[in-house]
């Protein structure tokens, strides 16, 4: 069975094909079998217990993560600081997961909180281990 026909997601590129009419010569994709369908996340994060929100969608929980504790993205969450992961859900459908992010969005600040402290009371990083001790990516 080739790559091409295996049930996977691109997660990355780790080069650029080297001659003139583009022809790869080597493995420049990076090719992971985790998820045999599409995955969705909403997620919550948080700059600390009770602190700023922020409320997002991505089929690509761990990237994501990752994005917002590295500040890869300049916005919201790098100016304040919001890089905790203190909830998420998960779904196989991206319409549901949209709908559920204006849905959060749209609530007061109260129900989130109890979103929260209902699944994770103390308020934990679950994203606190996913890379491996990198230096300045634990909250």
């Amino acid at each position: 069975m080739s790559l091409s026909n295996l049930p996977c997601r691109q997660t990355g590129l780790i080069g650029q094909p080297r001659n003139k009419d583009k022809k790869h010569d080597g493995l420049y994709l990076i090719f992971t079998a985790r998820h045999m369908s599409r995955t969705y996340y909403v997620y919550i994060l948080a700059s600390q217990r009770n602190g700023t929100l922020y409320i997002g969608v991505t089929n690509d929980l761990e990237r994501r993560a990752y994005e917002h504790k590295t500040k890869f993205n300049k916005g919201f969450t790098e100016e304040y600081n919001v890089n905790r992961l203190v909830y998420f859900e998960e779904t196989d459908d991206v319409a549901e997961a949209i709908r559920r992010e204006k849905q959060l969005k749209g609530w007061n600040r109260e129900w989130k909180l109890a979103l929260i402290e209902n699944s994770n009371p103390n308020w934990l990083d679950l994203a606190e281990d996913w890379f491996g001790g990198i230096s300045g990516l634990s909250s």
